[in-house]
């Protein structure tokens, strides 16, 4: 480890691993000052020693961490008591510390599985599936530290940037020294299974505002086996409806009578960081009976506004997707169309077209569209697509019609008051709209025809918006006006 060290002092190296490289069945290790003597010429701001089976490190090697760490890991080692304890205060800058699952038993699988470099002794060359547990000589080293600890009377300094420890599973069955928190930033302490029996420290003169419901569960659990004291005093609790799950579960083991709170009544609460109004639990069952009240219609106020919000989005939803349904229809039938073989047609190249014109028109009209099929058809020999007559069968009739849009180069629109009244007509319309502008690049392809009167007031804004931007002819239904109709029409879609 010196040599590797040595290595990288004066490097861009941030993040440093060493993770399991002491093997895993091995004696313990210390950490010495000449392993990391020279990572104060480095920058690194994480470092990793778990399950190397540390034991001990060295007076005065945390001194010689840089400043600049901020996470550090010795999770899975073997630490027992040792001055270095009171040296990591040293690290002024650390925010987060992982020293959990000391003394934890390594199968040979576990090892196998899990490292790319497998030490064994030759010694001991058969390995054998198995559960391995500590013996009890194991369990008492692990107590060692702690153990000392609670003989004398002192504080553990920690570091004043600290915010997240992780100590689980250290197999902590002593007492807790005092951890000096009061001078630092500490967020999160994590010391899930451990089965210590008292934190010699108090909790109180801290910045606790409230208990988590896990940790809240974890005490009620263990009510049931010893008693329990929780001192918050001089803690700044406080009382909101993020907190009334807490202040309820205080007052109710209190009265249990499992759980003891010392100087219960002398507890203050705040209703916000920026209140300066202390609340006293000399009235704490008052206290929570307006916070109930409070809570309640700001949850009632919630779901309402909640409501009014979801409404508002679903009805400009709606809006939205009304306005441009014809849009989404077109688009999701030029899609299916696509399957089909068909492709866009754009400026000149109408290769693929297969009409010259298909004609749009309300059942009632069949006959003018019939004479339409004479003169244009059979005289100037024009190719129709006629619903009647070239719709596939067995196709969607909206499928049916955009595929007619596509195949044709223009769309005739026979103007009666038939067709306003037709649904399939309009839809005809709103489909040879949506075809000039997204697959014809604006090209003029709708041909309107009045073919009978339309009172103005009947006419629909979506036709009049075509009639106004669109040059139209009228069926004049006379001998001589009828036979210039048919040769302008023809002369149009030739």
């Amino acid at each position: 480890m010196p040599i590797l060290t040595r290595g990288i002092q004066n490097s861009t190296i941030e993040i440093l691993r060493l993770n399991r490289i002491q093997c895993t069945f091995s004696v313990g290790a210390e950490l010495r000052i000449e392993d990391v003597r020279f990572l104060k010429y480095t920058n690194l701001k994480e470092i990793y020693l778990s399950s190397n089976r540390i034991e001990q490190i060295e007076n005065g090697a945390p001194f010689f961490f840089p400043q600049s760490l901020e996470k550090a890991s010795v999770a899975d080692n073997l630490f027992t008591f040792g001055l270095y304890i009171f040296e990591v205060i040293s690290l002024q800058n650390l925010k987060w510390l992982n020293m959990s699952l000391q003394q934890m038993p390594h199968s040979p699988v576990e090892v196998v599985e899990n490292i790319l470099h497998f030490c064994v002794n030759k010694r001991r060359n058969i390995i054998s599936d198995m559960e391995v547990y500590p013996s009890n000589e194991t369990i008492k080293h692990a107590q060692e530290m702690f153990k000392a600890m609670s003989t004398y009377n002192f504080t553990i300094p920690v570091p004043p940037n600290l915010e997240i420890i992780y100590a689980r599973e250290m197999m902590l069955r002593y007492v807790i020294p005092k951890l000096e928190f009061s001078q630092n930033t500490v967020k999160e302490l994590y010391m899930q299974g451990n089965t210590f029996y008292r934190w010699a420290g108090p909790i109180i003169g801290n910045q606790i505002q409230t208990l988590a419901e896990s940790t809240r569960n974890n005490i009620s659990l263990l009510k049931e086996q010893t008693n329990i004291s929780l001192n918050l005093l001089n803690n700044p609790l406080r009382c909101d409806c993020k907190t009334l799950d807490f202040l309820q579960w205080m007052v109710k083991e209190r009265k249990l009578g499992k759980i003891r709170f010392p100087h219960f009544r002398d507890y203050a609460c705040t209703k916000s960081s920026s209140d300066r109004k202390v609340l006293k639990f000399t009235n704490i069952d008052i206290q929570i009976e307006e916070l109930i009240k409070q809570c309640s219609s700001y949850t009632t106020l919630f779901f309402i506004i909640a409501s009014l919000i979801i409404l508002f989005l679903a009805v400009l939803s709606a809006g939205l997707i009304y306005r441009v349904r014809w849009k989404l229809r077109y688009f999701y039938y030029m899609t299916k169309s696509r399957y089909h073989g068909y492709k866009a047609v754009r400026g000149d190249d109408q290769s693929n077209l297969k009409y010259d014109a298909f004609v749009s028109y309300a059942g009632e009209d069949r006959q003018f569209v019939l004479k339409m099929i004479s003169k244009l058809e059979g005289e100037k020999n024009i190719r129709l697509c006629i619903h009647h007559r070239d719709f596939v069968p067995g196709y969607d009739i909206a499928e049916n019609i955009i595929t007619a849009v596509n195949k044709s180069k223009k769309t005739i629109i026979i103007l009666s008051p038939n067709y306003i009244k037709s649904s399939w007509c309009m839809y005809e319309l709103h489909i040879a709209k949506m075809e000039e502008i997204y697959s014809r690049e604006k090209e003029n392809v709708l041909f309107l025809v009045f073919y009978e009167a339309v009172p103005a007031d009947k006419i629909p804004l979506k036709i009049m918006d075509v009639i106004n931007q669109k040059s139209y002819t009228e069926f004049p239904n006379d001998e001589y006006g009828n036979t210039v109709f048919w040769n302008r029409l023809g002369e149009a879609l030739m």
